[in-house]
């Protein structure tokens, strides 16, 4: 199963994405071959680096989300786990995942005053 999870404001599909990832409230996991919903984690207390590390440990395909910070971006961009990350900012999670399932949603390629993805320094020097 191709997992995608959306950082929200909510436990719905209905509800929207977090502007920053450290304001969602949920994660939300759907089956990205189906577009179900199959989970719906409550951050409960958990830092952004936990909640960064259970979606490595789901070894899930992308999260829509918003911008991030450098040590949940380090987690989540991570050679071994290299998971997608989509803004979705400004969009109910339903809508965001349809969006991103069209590769309609640009990619994060770098955390908050941060340096990102190598690929993307190596784009702005070509």
């Amino acid at each position: 199963m191709l997992k995608i999870a959306a950082a929200t404001l909510g436990p719905e599909p209905e509800d929207m994405i977090a502007d920053l990832f450290e304001e969602c409230t949920h994660l939300q996991v759907y089956d990205g071959d189906t577009g179900e919903l199959v989970e719906v984690i409550e951050r409960n207390g958990q830092s952004d680096v936990q909640l960064g590390q259970i979606l490595a440990d789901m070894w899930a395909e992308a999260v829509i989300c918003g911008p991030l910070r450098q040590d949940v971006f380090d987690i989540i961009a991570a050679d071994e786990y290299s998971i997608t990350r989509y803004n979705g900012v400004g969009m109910p999670a339903v809508i965001a995942l349809k969006a991103a399932l069209d590769y309609k949603l640009d990619v994060i390629r770098d955390p908050i005053d941060g340096i990102g993805c190598i690929g993307h320094l190596l784009d702005q020097h070509n």
